[in-house]
């Protein structure tokens, strides 16, 4: 318990362990007790408490509105959401909402109460969103037909030199084309999507998925090619593939006319090896720190390539590995589900099971191939290579 003076003793056990973030303030605004969850956000502990004040803690911008709080409190007035900034012992930033209740012992207001919501993290993947969404948005409400006329020679001139990776890209590239634009029109018939994804945003899914995998020009041919499973030397220089294919696409914009063009093209290539729980790549710097997108911080048009691509990975052959059933793949892709990928956005792609069929019949790998649906289980094995896809292995054991 951290707590600088006893009077009042009670009260602060009874919020000790409460799960708000709890400061209690005498008249001098010195801090006078902190409940657990008040000292982890501020980074606080019994010693460090000595002679702070609330104004301690206060990022800069946040001192008037902060006065104000605690003068209406010690009037007896209560105030709740107030948004303010408050500054960590170890100098970080945290946004909150406080609310401040004046506390009366034996008639009279002997301290403030206020409650902190951290609200960081929250403001982060809002802030996240609304930067990516007004990045479409501007590209949508621009988007004329001669620029649409060069987006689309744009991405055919590119994706071309894809094209040239292995046998199978053409084919890939127009069943990603159309598995994204499955997964967009079942998203769009929810109610959390049916305002968001509108029919320009399918559009420009359906255009731009095709340059997800462009930043493999920029990757050993040795390796691409490599049957067998790949070395962690290997695997490091293949996970370049999304920066390389992210900063070409940047590049394009910024010397293009239409920049924003580019702008939903770089982040399906950048972003579509992040995966639903946080341990995809590239890191991003976000608050100064370096780590993965996690959850609804990927941008959505990423989401839905993600799975398309891993989708027909899987159910494509590849030099080290022949191709799974549907109904296999499906398995696997659901018990990935809230770990590699969005749970909505599977939900919605098999609910679309009939036209996912027709697409692989519409642009097969190979003249006159025809969707698997069953498999030989003395000869089924999860290739080593698909654990950059699926974290999933499928316990299949031969029962004689």
């Amino acid at each position: 318990m951290y707590i600088v003076s006893r009077q009042s003793n009670i009260f602060e056990i009874l919020i000790e362990n409460v799960s708000t973030p709890i400061l209690l303030l005498n008249k001098q605004l010195t801090i006078k007790f902190a409940n657990k969850e008040a000292a982890s956000l501020l980074n606080l502990d019994g010693t460090s408490l000595q002679n702070c004040t609330f104004i301690d803690f206060l990022h800069k911008g946040s001192f008037h509105l902060a006065s104000r709080i605690c003068d209406e409190g010690w009037q007896g007035f209560s105030t709740n959401h107030s948004r303010i900034n408050l500054k960590t012992r170890d100098g970080k930033i945290r946004k909150t909402i406080i609310s401040c209740v004046p506390i009366k012992l034996n008639g009279s207001i002997e301290f403030l109460q206020l409650n902190i919501a951290d609200t960081t993290e929250m403001e982060n993947i809002d802030q996240l969103r609304r930067k990516y969404f007004k990045r479409l948005e501007q590209e949508i409400e621009n988007k004329e037909q001669q620029g649409k006329e060069m987006l689309r020679a744009s991405i055919l001139a590119i994706a071309a030199l894809a094209e040239s990776i292995d046998s199978y890209t053409y084919a890939h590239l127009e069943r990603i084309r159309y598995y994204s634009r499955l997964i967009a029109f079942s998203l769009k018939e929810t109610d959390k999507y049916k305002e968001i994804i509108t029919d320009e945003y399918i559009d420009l899914l359906f255009e731009l998925s095709p340059l997800h995998d462009i930043g493999k020009v920029g990757i050993s041919d040795l390796i691409l090619q490599k049957k067998g499973k790949l070395s962690e030397e290997d695997m490091s220089e293949m996970r370049e593939h999304a920066n390389i294919g992210g900063n070409a696409l940047k590049m394009a914009g910024q010397y293009s006319k239409r920049p924003q063009a580019f702008a939903i093209a770089e982040m399906i290539a950048r972003f579509h090896h992040q995966r639903w729980d946080g341990t995809g790549y590239p890191d991003v710097e976000i608050n100064g720190e370096q780590r993965p997108l996690k959850g609804e911080e990927i941008p959505l048009c990423a989401r839905i390539v993600t799975l398309a691509d891993v989708y027909d990975a899987l159910t494509s052959e590849r030099s080290y590995k022949k191709p799974y059933p549907y109904d296999i793949a499906k398995k696997m892709i659901l018990q990935d589900s809230t770990k590699h990928f969005d749970p909505e956005a599977v939900q919605a792609f098999f609910r679309k099971e009939k036209e996912i069929l027709e697409v692989r019949k519409m642009f097969p790998d190979k003249p006159n191939e025809k969707n698997i649906t069953e498999f030989d289980k003395n000869e089924f094995k999860l290739a080593e290579r698909d654990s950059m896809y699926t974290t999933v292995l499928l316990n299949e054991k031969k029962e004689d």
